[in-house]
C-alpha cells in the first residue's frame, strides 16, 4: 500500500511537472543559431550552450538601433531606380545604333543602279506591250489598274487552266463563251505580256531593288524619334543630335520606299558623327551598368550580414530574458525522466515484494502446516489431499485451498 501510494503520488508530480506546448519557440526567429536548441528544448537539452548565447554584448540596444538604421538604408530604392533608369536609355541607345548602322549600311551607288536597272525594264515591257496592244482600243491599256487585271488572270489561269491555253476551239476560261480568232489572238497576248522574258526581267529588277531598300524601309524612324525625345525630355542631352540624322533617316525612308532621287550628300559623314555620339553613350552606359550591379550585389551582400547580425543579437537578448523559463522547462524535463524511471522501476520493487513476501510465507508457515496436515490426514486415514498457497500483488493470502475437495465435505463446519 506504501508503494502504491508512492507511486500515485509520483503519477501526479509527474503529470503537474511535465511541459507543456513550447510556447518559448514563438519568439525566437528561425533564422538564429540557437532555433534548433530551443525546438527540442527538453532533458537532453544543453543549458550551458544557451547560458553561452544568452550573454549579451555591451551596448546591445544600441547595436540593434543601429543595425535597424543600416538595414533600412541598405534597403533604399534609389540605387534600384537609378539601374533601371540606366537599363532603359541603354535600351533606347541600342535601338538608335541599329537603326543608324542599317542608314549607314544603305549603298547610295547600289541603289541608283536597281532603280535605273528597274525602270530600263519597265520602259522595255511598256515599249513591247504598247506595240503588242496598239491600235485595239482597250482602255487604260498598260496603266497600273490594267497591269493588275491581267496579273490577275494570269494567276487564275496558272491555277485553273491547262498549259496549252488558250488553244484553237478553246473557250473563254472566265466567261465560257467560244473564242473568236480576234479574242484568241488578244488572250495569248495578255498571256504573253504576263510571262515573256521581259516580264521576267522586270520582276528580277523589282526583287533585286526591293531587297537592297528592305532593312532601310524596316527602320521605325517615327517610333525612333518619340523614344527619343521621351528620354530625352525636351532637354539638353548628349543624344539631342541624334534627332536631326533620325529626321533625315525618315525623309531617306520615303524617298527609297517610293524608288525617289536620294538628296542626303553628306549622309555618310552626318552618320558616322551619329554613330560614334551612339557609341559614347552605349560605352557609358555599359560602364555605369556594370558599376550599379556591383554596387546593388554588394549592398545584398551587405544586407544580408546586417540582417543575421541583428536576428542573432534579437535572439541573444531573447534568450536572455526568458533564460528563467527555459531553465524551468529542462529542470522539469529532466526530473520528468527521472521520475518517470523510479515510477517504472517500482513494478519491480512490487514484484519482488510478492516474491520475497511468498517466500518468508512458505519457509515459516506453509511449510509447518503442510507437514502438520498431512500427519493429520494420515492419522485419519483420509486420502491424498493437495494444498495451494496463493500470493501477488505483494500480499500473501493466509488461506489454504485443497486442489479436488470442497473442505465442508470432508471436515466440519468448525
Amino acid at each position: 500500500a506504501a508503494i502504491e501510494r508512492v507511486r500515485t503520488a509520483l503519477e501526479q508530480s509527474i503529470a503537474a511537472r511535465t511541459p507543456g506546448p513550447n510556447t518559448i519557440l514563438a519568439s525566437f526567429d528561425r533564422l538564429c543559431s540557437i532555433y534548433a536548441a530551443i525546438e527540442t528544448l527538453g532533458a537532453a537539452t544543453d543549458l550551458e550552450e544557451i547560458k553561452s548565447y544568452a550573454i549579451l554584448p555591451e551596448g546591445v540596444d544600441a547595436t540593434i538601433e543601429y543595425l535597424r538604421t543600416e538595414i533600412e538604408a541598405l534597403k533604399s530604392p534609389n540605387i534600384q531606380n537609378e539601374l533601371k533608369r540606366a537599363r532603359d536609355r541603354a535600351a533606347v541607345v541600342k535601338a538608335l545604333r541599329e537603326a543608324i548602322q542599317k542608314a549607314k549600311a544603305f549603298d547610295v551607288e547600289k541603289y541608283v543602279s536597281h532603280v535605273h536597272a528597274r525602270d530600263e525594264a519597265a520602259k522595255r515591257r511598256d515599249d513591247a506591250g504598247s506595240k503588242a496592244f496598239e491600235g485595239l482600243g482597250i482602255p487604260g491599256v498598260l496603266g497600273p489598274e490594267w497591269r493588275q487585271f491581267i496579273q490577275a488572270g494570269e494567276e487564275y489561269l496558272n491555277k485553273n487552266a491547262p498549259n496549252t491555253y488558250p488553244a484553237d476551239n478553246d473557250s473563254c476560261a472566265y466567261c465560257q463563251q467560244p473564242l473568236e480568232a480576234a479574242a484568241l489572238e488578244l488572250v495569248r497576248k495578255y498571256r504573253d505580256f504576263s510571262n515573256n522574258e521581259i516580264k521576267i526581267a522586270l520582276d528580277t529588277a523589282d526583287r533585286l531593288f526591293r531587297d537592297h531598300v528592305a532593312p532601310l524601309v524596316a527602320v521605325n524612324a517615327e517610333g525612333l524619334k518619340q523614344q527619343l525625345a521621351a528620354e530625352t525630355g525636351g532637354g539638353q542631352d548628349v543624344l539631342k543630335p541624334v534627332e536631326v540624322i533620325l529626321d533625315k533617316v525618315a525623309r531617306l525612308k520615303e524617298k527609297v520606299a517610293a524608288g525617289g532621287e536620294i538628296d542626303w550628300i553628306e549622309k555618310d559623314s552626318e552618320i558616322d558623327a551619329a554613330e560614334s555620339l551612339i557609341s559614347d553613350e552605349d560605352s557609358r552606359l555599359t560602364g555605369l551598368i556594370t558599376g550599379l550591379q556591383t554596387s546593388v550585389q554588394e549592398r545584398q551582400t551587405a544586407l544580408k550580414s546586417k540582417q543575421a547580425e541583428l536576428i542573432e543579437l534579437q535572439g541573444k537578448k531573447t534568450a536572455n530574458s526568458l533564460l528563467p523559463q527555459i531553465e524551468k522547462r529542462v529542470s522539469d524535463a529532466k526530473w520528468v525522466g527521472k521520475a518517470t524511471i523510479v515510477k517504472n522501476n517500482l513494478t519491480g520493487v512490487l514484484r519482488s515484494l510478492t516474491e520475497s513476501a511468498k517466500e518468508a510465507s512458505d519457509e515459516l508457515l506453509n511449510k509447518g502446516f503442510e507437514k502438520r496436515f498431512g500427519e493429520e490426514c494420515k492419522a485419519l486415514r483420509a486420502p491424498n489431499v493437495t494444498l495451494n498457497f496463493p500470493g501477488r500483488q505483494g500480499q500473501v493470502t493466509r488461506r489454504k485451498l485443497v486442489a479436488s475437495y470442497k473442505p465442508n465435505e470432508v471436515l466440519s463446519e468448525g
